[in-house]
């Protein structure tokens, strides 16, 4: 195209200085190669202006099928879960395709998409569905099955300590936890340590600071369920547990919701630790659902 421009201006200098001079002949020869030029500026400009439209047509025909398929397809990953609540509300909870940073591979996971948590709204990845009321959910490698008097998980070790599992957010950064966790007590347990039976006084994150569930992300605190004294009494957790904690006598499933301190996209541990031998007291699990957002 710029080449036929730069041929017209290069001739209408000479129609202005040469009209006088030159015949007929000459005439018509500048006139039919000044409207050969004319005509392919015109077919260059017509084919310029065709592969912009087309170029915007398949960009606006991948945006639409991008909107239509979001998250359903591999090939139109979600970047969130809760961008899946925000555009598309008529959503059901599922399976979804989720690319958290451009240019990795998308990850197929839960999203929860009508669950409205105390905090965060709609929109949340579930990290974490371990129930053992379903037949087919098996304990992990540091617990052990009993059936009686239901599926439960207990931990192998008999004595004292923690046994962990570990649940990946797929490497999404969230703030936001929320969760529900059932577990039952058996003979004497505690609540929080109080016999101080660390291998440092007082109990750090790292050991059995209570009987019950602890909650962590790269051992930071999320949240902890302790089994209350037989006669209901909890004493003052550890520092680090603050506020983010239940303790009772066993009242079937307990949920929460945390605001962490910083964003993260840590996996999510969850311990079950007891401060004295199996003999003794333990506390047998049978529910962790965890969302982040």
């Amino acid at each position: 195209m710029w080449g036929s421009i730069l041929f017209i201006a290069l001739i209408l200098p000479q129609l202005g200085n040469s009209q006088s001079t030159i015949n007929e002949q000459q005439w018509r020869q500048i006139q039919q190669e000044l409207n050969e030029g004319l005509y392919r500026v015109q077919q260059d400009l017509k084919e310029e202006i065709t592969k912009v439209i087309d170029n915007e047509i398949n960009v606006d025909c991948e945006e639409l099928q991008r909107v239509k398929y979001l998250g359903k397809q591999w090939k139109y990953p979600a970047w969130s879960c809760a961008e899946l609540a925000e555009r598309k509300p008529d959503y059901k909870n599922g399976y979804y395709w989720v690319q958290v940073n451009q240019g990795d591979a998308p990850d197929l996971v839960f999203c929860d998409l009508e669950t409205e948590f105390s905090q965060g709204g709609k929109g949340w990845l579930k990290v974490a569905n371990f129930n053992m009321t379903d037949p087919n959910q098996e304990c992990p490698s540091q617990f052990t099955l009993i059936t009686q008097p239901k599926r439960l998980c207990i931990r192998k070790e008999h004595q004292r300590g923690c046994s962990s599992m570990y649940f990946s957010s797929s490497g999404n950064v969230y703030r936001l936890v929320c969760g529900t966790v059932h577990a039952y007590q058996y003979s004497t347990v505690d609540g929080f340590n109080i016999l101080n039976q660390c291998p440092t006084n007082p109990c750090t994150i790292d050991h059995h600071y209570v009987d019950g569930v602890s909650i962590t992300h790269n051992r930071k605190h999320v949240w902890t369920y302790a089994h209350a004294r037989r006669n209901g009494q909890c004493i003052t957790p550890p520092h680090f547990v603050g506020n983010s904690y239940f303790c009772q006598r066993e009242v079937g499933p307990i949920s929460f919701c945390r605001v962490l301190p910083q964003p993260t996209s840590d996996s999510l541990e969850v311990r079950v630790c007891r401060d004295q031998v199996r003999e003794d007291e333990d506390v047998r699990l049978e529910l962790v659902e965890l969302y982040v957002q």
